[in-house]
């Protein structure tokens, strides 16, 4: 579909110090109607209609760094004064959005505790155990499916009348039950601890869909995008049927 550019949604994406997974952010990039960019400075910011706070793999250092650079005032403004722009946190970004972190252990940092951007009220705790794991879940809004991987060593309590955003079905391919995020009252800021939550195109557009319903735009349909998973799933169910796979073994 042809987009034209003033009719773009704006997504600007934090650029972390010690970001991760830039993979989480190539489904939205993709898509037609989308002008994704990466900040470094609070000038940069300007008011997207999106701010997504990506994972890291330095959580505090990069706390401190939105601190330092402005970034962590700016963005409090724009929410504040912007009811139409949404905030995302992923990973450490979910966590960063929070009232505290706390790092007793020293798992990532020398700060035993340190206050997050308070803009949702959650606290994470580093804990021992590093969570890994596949899974599926379900927004608990739309009911639309979502898939991704956990990789972390916190865990997130929720406080007040912040909500889960998914509740898990699978996980390593198995059944499970589970709830992941925070979202706000009104919807627009929520935090996971899903990499690849954007990579489903339904739940994906439904998200982008929201964003051009409030700057009046018309919503567009779902486009199926490439995923090299499944093709690989492909691939290896054709060869399955093409060859004996008893003389493999």
């Amino acid at each position: 579909q042809k987009i034209q550019k003033e009719r773009q949604i704006d997504i600007a994406v934090i650029s972390l110090p010690h970001i991760s997974n830039f993979t989480d952010f190539d489904a939205l990039e993709n898509e037609p109607d989308v002008r994704l960019r990466y900040v470094s400075c609070e000038s940069e910011l300007g008011n997207p209609d999106a701010i997504i706070i990506p994972g890291t793999k330095s959580t505090v250092s990069d706390l401190n760094y939105l601190k330092k650079t402005g970034l962590a005032e700016k963005i409090a403004l724009i929410i504040k004064h912007h009811p139409a722009t949404h905030l995302v946190g992923i990973c450490g970004g979910y966590q960063m959005l929070g009232e505290k972190i706390n790092d007793l252990r020293a798992t990532e940092s020398a700060q035993k505790s340190v206050k997050g951007l308070g803009i949702l009220p959650v606290v994470t705790s580093f804990e021992k155990e590093k969570i890994l794991s596949c899974v599926k879940a379900e927004d608990m809004v739309s009911g639309l499916e979502v898939a991704g991987y956990e990789i972390h060593h916190g865990k997130t309590r929720l406080f007040k009348e912040c909500k889960p955003v998914f509740r898990i079905f699978q996980r390593q391919g198995k059944k499970a039950k589970g709830l992941d995020g925070a979202i706000s009252k009104d919807g627009r800021i929520w935090g996971t601890y899903f990499h690849g939550v954007f990579d489903e195109d339904n739940f994906r557009r439904s998200f982008l869909n929201k964003l051009r319903v409030k700057n009046g735009w018309p919503p567009l349909a779902v486009i199926s995008s490439f995923s090299q998973d499944k093709e690989f799933d492909k691939l290896a169910g054709l060869v399955r049927e093409n060859i004996d796979m008893d003389l493999l073994y």
